[in-house]
């Protein structure tokens, strides 16, 4: 039953979204991914309950800064993450268990 909203509204707080564009489910951690465009970050919420969990990426002129993301990959095989970051022209790689930058 997915019969749910994800996210807890337009605004830039933890579990609040701005421009949702694209989402990737996470079915071995039960996990849905969000880019949350405007915000510059991808979010990760419980998609049973539909509660935050994390923000991956930021604002400020950090490794793991991103401005625009809008598509969201997962390979199972390499544990990894790809997510395209539009504005900066480039995909941007995270370990997919830890969301660290690689």
């Amino acid at each position: 039953d997915y019969e749910r909203n994800i996210g807890n509204g337009l605004g830039a707080a933890p579990g609040q979204l701005n421009q949702p564009i694209a989402v990737c489910i996470d079915d071995e951690k039960a996990y849905l991914l969000v880019a949350d465009y405007s915000n510059n970050r991808v979010q990760v919420f419980d998609k049973n309950t539909g509660l935050f969990i994390r923000c991956i990426g930021r604002e400020v002129n950090t490794t793991d800064e991103m401005n625009g993301p809008r598509g969201i990959c997962i390979c199972k095989e390499a544990n990894l993450l790809f997510i395209s970051d539009r504005e900066n022209h480039r995909i941007k790689i995270f370990d997919n268990t830890t969301y660290e930058f690689i």
